[in-house]
């Protein structure tokens, strides 16, 4: 409508003249007949920047781009203002960094990015938040942001402490949080203390208590926690309890990666009791066996033709590999969560036979089911390798993944220790993990849930 601010989609100077426009494109016929000339039908772009002056008043700067006298496209440059302060945005920025972890991405999902949106409570919010500062302050050296996240840190301490007298299954996200937090600070101590925070909430909880999620999803990250740490100390764990690996999933779905969780838990318990009953833990091994080789076929079955060869040359754009490989090709998968769960098989796998090995009974023991992924059977040792392959896969996948990954270095761990006789392999394993700058802190010698451990493994042949 002629007249009316916004509603006419005349040009510039039919609307100047008050005049209804035909609105021939580029130019109008109307201003080429009358004598006129048409300026086009581009409006003036207004731009307002806002800044906070130092005496807390709000500045205003407006910039008009001028009218153009014809339709043509032109570059427009838009640059922020120095006095444009970003501390509104600090906590998006220190949550986006933590998130860009794709360790503790993978570990935590989908509970820690929830934790980051406020959706599970003011006491994970704040134990995420110091976490997340502990995280920025320390790669940025920016001490004052690594203070506030002591400052909250300790907050979020007091306030678990006082929830701690009745604890609820909902706990275990702030403790986890706080533990992480602990663990990159290097405060052994404060870890510790945070990881038996962990074993005495869920021990006070039902099982059927994390039964919902997200808390499910807590629950699994948590549980793969304490079996590592079982695993090392070589003790018994409370959550090889039927109870412990049904009730958690009886209305939800488990996935094939707590399926193999489920048989690995028992193996602290096994360790422990070797020296109790020898031949009452070799049954159980072998049970375990068993079982695994039972997901191996269900596996097989539901991923059939999961990963091929390439050629570092023939990798998709974007990808490369280092120079200290021992393989000349790559090993690929169709998904990252493949990648993942073949890892974790075997591990589970290397575990079982370094402990029957270990009791003698290497010689006795068919050829090892591992997956036989290019269609060829493979040994124990081989599976270790295949550990290595998939990890180096993983590495260059990681970042457009949102898939769960329970373990990260624990894999690759055993993988070592069943390898260290050949050189090559070890000096390809640390090269994996330079490649990486989100895991070089995390090296070998570096991490004791990694490596330096497993030494019933070296029975493996």
């Amino acid at each position: 409508m002629v007249g009316v601010p916004g509603g006419s989609k005349g040009c510039l100077t039919c609307r100047k003249r008050r005049i209804k426009c035909d609105q021939t494109r580029p130019l109008c016929q109307r201003c080429d007949k009358a004598g006129y000339k048409c300026q086009g039908y581009e409006r003036a772009l207004d731009v307002r920047t806002h800044s906070f002056a130092s005496d807390g008043m709000t500045v205003t700067t407006q910039v008009s781009k001028p009218e153009r006298l014809n339709s043509g496209p032109q570059a427009v440059e838009l640059t922020v203002p120095p006095s444009l302060s970003l501390v509104a945005f600090k906590d998006v920025v220190e949550f986006s960094f933590l998130l860009d972890n794709f360790v503790w991405r993978t570990f935590t999902w989908p509970w820690l990015e929830l934790c980051a949106q406020g959706k599970l409570g003011q006491l994970p919010l704040d134990a995420c938040q110091c976490l997340a500062q502990n995280v920025f302050g320390t790669h940025h050296h920016q001490q004052d942001i690594q203070l506030q996240g002591l400052v909250l840190y300790g907050q979020a301490v007091r306030e678990m402490t006082e929830q701690l007298k009745n604890p609820g299954a909902d706990l275990i996200v702030p403790i986890l949080l706080l533990m992480m937090n602990a663990s990159n600070s290097g405060d052994r101590q404060a870890a510790q203390f945070h990881v038996g925070g962990l074993f005495r909430v869920i021990q006070a909880c039902k099982p059927a208590s994390f039964a919902k999620l997200p808390l499910l999803s807590a629950f699994e990250s948590a549980r793969s926690t304490l079996f590592t740490i079982s695993l090392i100390t070589k003790q018994r764990c409370f959550l090889e309890a039927d109870s412990w690996k049904t009730e958690p999933w009886r209305n939800l779905h488990k996935s094939p990666q707590n399926e193999l969780v489920d048989i690995m838990v028992d193996i602290p318990g096994i360790m422990q009791g070797l020296a109790e009953d020898k031949d009452k833990e070799v049954i159980k091994l072998r049970s375990n066996l068993s079982a695994l080789d039972r997901w191996r076929m269900r596996w097989e079955h539901v991923n059939p033709a999961a990963a091929w060869e390439l050629a570092p040359a023939d990798l998709p754009e974007g990808k490369s590999v280092g120079g200290s490989r021992v393989f000349s090709e790559v090993l690929w998968f169709q998904t990252f969560t493949q990648a993942t769960e073949v890892i974790l098989y075997n591990s589970a796998l290397l575990c079982i036979l370094g402990l029957l090995a270990e009791c003698g009974l290497g010689d006795e023991l068919p050829k090892a089911p591992t997956i036989s992924l290019l269609g060829q059977e493979t040994s124990a040792r081989e599976a270790a390798q295949q550990i290595c392959r998939a990890f180096e896969f993983q590495l260059l996948n990681v970042a457009a993944s949102r898939d769960s990954a329970l373990f990260w270095l624990l894999p690759l761990g055993i993988a070592d220790k069943v390898l260290e006789s050949d050189g090559r392999f070890r000096v390809w394993i640390q090269s994996l993990l330079d490649e990486s700058k989100k895991l070089r802190r995390y090296g070998t010698g570096t991490s004791e849930f990694a490596f330096g451990h497993f030494d019933f493994l070296s029975h493996i042949i």
